[in-house]
């Protein structure tokens, strides 16, 4: 997994989205600095889901 995820709680998981959501996902993680984790839990909080 690299740098040192597991120490931190992080769990593997593999999912399948459409080509368009992940690379909205990357984009917008990247345009802020932050991990595709922060970006999904954004995405989730504005659809009125909890993380």
């Amino acid at each position: 997994m690299g740098r040192g995820y597991r120490e931190h709680g992080y769990k593997s998981v593999h999912v399948y989205v459409r080509p368009l959501l992940y690379l909205a996902l990357v984009l917008r993680a990247r345009s802020s600095g932050r991990m595709i984790n922060e970006a999904l839990e954004e995405y989730f909080r504005g659809c009125g889901h909890d993380s």
